[in-house]
């Protein structure tokens, strides 16, 4: 588990969806991974990062509901219940682990 204030300093980007963990060199790098992603159909979203909390944030909206989700490298959960229901969000069954990008349906 890394934590996130060393994540932060080093200013690594995470890539979830293929278990990728990268340190970039410079600024240049950073912006060619970012174009690589986007190119792949990823999103980029603006974290936040939230001084009084210590983790980063990013805002969005969920069936016209706007929020405002916590970045996690080690949390399961992908979205607050809360939230979940309040947005009107239809809870599927729990499952135990991620689907990797090449294996979701669709």
């Amino acid at each position: 588990m890394l934590g996130i204030r060393w994540l932060r300093r080093q200013c690594v980007i995470v890539d979830y969806d293929s278990y990728r963990v990268g340190i970039p060199r410079t600024i240049h790098d950073s912006e060619k991974e970012d174009e690589g992603l986007i190119s792949l159909g990823f999103q980029k979203l603006k974290m936040t990062w939230d001084t009084r909390e210590e983790r980063y944030f990013v805002t969005g909206t969920i069936n016209g509901v706007p929020g405002r989700f916590p970045v996690s490298t080690v949390s399961h959960d992908f979205l607050d219940p809360a939230f979940a229901k309040h947005a009107g969000v239809n809870l599927g069954m729990r499952t135990a682990g991620f689907l990797r990008r090449q294996d979701r349906p669709g």
